[in-house]
């Protein structure tokens, strides 16, 4: 019980509500910046696992690859950033006790050994020191690079087409918009949160019932929507509720 709640945090049901309130809540930079790191992650993590090869447990009874860690390399990534974002003390520790308990859960449940999880560490923890090299135009070219990586040796799957377009969305929306809401009050923020889940929902049922059935290249164009959305929510409720 205790071991699938630590893993939830490395799952995108907590990973994107926690990124989205985060940007609009907290920090537009810092967290703009995770979700970056977040998406691109997703690309090196594929490539990585294909460069090493090393097969998943058996008893899973998956296909795919073990090595690094994906879940672990995510949580590295994005808690990783925000602990070096934060000089909270308190906070710091506690993202290390919550990495450790990500780590030693994926091995209690047989997902992944300490190898996979050592690996997740180490390629994560270059990302997070690399990031702040990491404009959101050289973020956008090294994903382009790896995107166009992927399709010349391997089969592109529908989680990367999510995050090329998922960078596409939030770095165009966020060098729009991102300098006209460096400072909204409350009232701006609640309305923010709700048309930006709100978005978020209507992108996910629209495509989910009219074009699930296409090709994931055209399917995952949402992600493009859906990362727009983000910092376009606290653009419109500065422009709709006045200070």
């Amino acid at each position: 019980m205790i071991a699938e709640i630590l893993l939830s945090f490395s799952h995108e049901t907590v990973l994107v509500p926690l990124v989205v309130l985060g940007y609009i809540w907290i920090s537009q930079r810092i967290f703009f910046n995770a979700i970056c790191l977040i998406l691109i992650n997703m690309l090196i993590s594929f490539v990585l696992k294909n460069i090493f090869q090393i097969p998943l447990n058996p008893n899973l009874e998956k296909q795919g690859y073990a090595f690094p860690s994906g879940h672990m390399q995510s949580c590295i990534v994005v808690y990783g950033y925000l602990m070096k974002s934060t000089p909270s003390v308190v906070l710091k520790i506690l993202i290390v006790f919550l990495l450790i308990g990500v780590g030693q859960s994926l091995v209690y449940m047989g997902y992944h050994n300490y190898f996979d999880v050592l690996g997740a560490i180490f390629f994560g923890s270059i990302l997070v020191l690399l990031s702040k090299y990491l404009s959101p135009k050289t973020t956008f070219v090294t994903a382009t690079l790896l995107l166009l990586y992927i399709l010349l040796l391997y089969q592109m799957l529908e989680h990367l087409w999510l995050a090329y377009y998922g960078l596409i969305g939030i770095i165009s929306s966020y060098t729009l918009f991102a300098e006209k809401t460096t400072k909204i009050n409350l009232k701006q923020k609640v309305l923010a949160t709700a048309l930006c889940f709100g978005a978020i929902f209507g992108i996910k049922t629209f495509f989910g019932i009219f074009l699930s059935h296409l090709p994931p290249f055209i399917s995952q164009i949402q992600w493009i929507l859906i990362g727009f959305v983000i910092p376009y929510s606290t653009f419109i409720s500065l422009k709709t509720v006045k200070n």
